[in-house]
Parts: structure tokens; sequence; C-alpha cells
């Protein structure tokens, strides 16, 4: 997708640490992001690429 120069991309994620998510195993607990399951763990990515300049990637890196 062409974005035009001066485009925003933005990220927006919820969750729902609340009694109504019966998933949630204690809503009185502040969520905090971190690397286990327990914790919040939303990133947002994207790849781009500039028009009119090659591509650069790291895909098969050291791979004889």
């Amino acid at each position: 997708k062409f974005l035009p120069k001066g485009t925003k991309v933005v990220v927006t994620a919820h969750f729902d640490n609340s009694t109504a998510n019966k998933s949630n195993p204690d809503p009185s607990v502040t969520v905090l992001y971190g690397d286990q399951t327990w914790d919040e763990m939303m990133a947002g990515y994207f790849t781009f690429t500039i028009e009119g300049r090659a591509r650069k990637t790291t895909a098969g890196a050291g791979v004889q």
C-alpha cells in the first residue's frame, strides 16, 4: 500500500482487565508490559520500503 509523505501510522490495542472478562484470573491486579503470558505483550510492528530504493533484507544471512 502506498502511503504519501506525511502519513501517520497509528497502532491501537485494547485489553480487558475487568471482571467481565471470564479469562481474566484476577481483575484486581495491575497488568504491566512484559514477556510472560500473564503480562501485556502488545507491540505494533510493520515493515516498509522507500519507493525507488532497493529493499535490504537479512533473510538467509549467514547461510551458505
